[in-house]
């Protein structure tokens, strides 16, 4: 099985039970704002890049006060299965690296894509986009093609509207029951599977 299949996943929502972005601004700011914002993205009035800075940018968190419970409990045993068949497995966020090395400190850094914070020693947050060259986020597409061997199918695993740009371009598609990426995927009828847990995609893939 290690030659047929390439995986990669969002963590937002995907990996984790939440999203740790709308948490985080809902604990520095209020909840209201995280809807606002919220909308402003759907809605096209915001672009993710100024989103990242306007909400993240010099705010003062400390990591450890993420819970600590909010990975998915059946992702271990889904990461553990795939490494042990040395299945390639990327994560690919449109969050912080540092937040997915902080809650999966068993995952190899070089392994991961997204954007990313340095923090101080005071916890203030500096945003620091994936090409920041062009000042632009990460193109979950451009990593997969990056990383793409002609002789592997591609599996993406995800939930969210960062996830969108990804239909069409693997050959697998998970989304999660109920996101937005499901409902998006019903309402372009493009071909996925739906999943509500780590356990259940690891169910899926053995079949593949």
């Amino acid at each position: 099985m290690n030659n047929q299949f390439i995986i990669y996943s969002d963590f937002d929502g995907t990996i984790t039970k939440s999203d740790i972005l709308d948490g985080i601004i809902t604990d520095v700011f209020s909840y209201d704002k995280y809807k606002q914002v919220e909308n402003e993205l759907l809605s096209g009035n915001l672009n993710y890049e100024q989103y990242l800075f306007d909400m993240f940018d010099g705010i003062k968190y400390n990591l450890s006060d993420i819970p600590d419970n909010l990975v998915d409990e059946h992702f271990k045993n889904f990461y553990d299965w795939v490494s042990e068949r040395n299945i390639e497995f990327y994560v690919i966020s449109s969050g912080f690296k540092k937040i997915i090395e902080f809650l999966l400190p068993y995952l190899k850094p070089n392994f991961i894509y997204g954007n990313d914070i340095v923090i101080d020693g005071d916890n203030k947050w500096t945003v620091k986009l994936y090409d920041e060259q062009n000042n632009s986020s990460i193109n979950k597409n451009e990593v997969i093609k990056l990383n793409n061997k002609s002789c592997q199918k591609t599996i993406f695993i995800g939930d969210g509207l960062s996830d969108f740009k990804v239909m069409g371009n693997v050959d697998y598609l998970f989304c999660k029951e109920n996101s937005l990426l499901h409902t998006k995927c019903i309402n372009e009828k493009c071909e996925h599977i739906v999943y509500a847990n780590f356990n259940d995609v690891l169910e899926h893939i053995k079949k593949l």
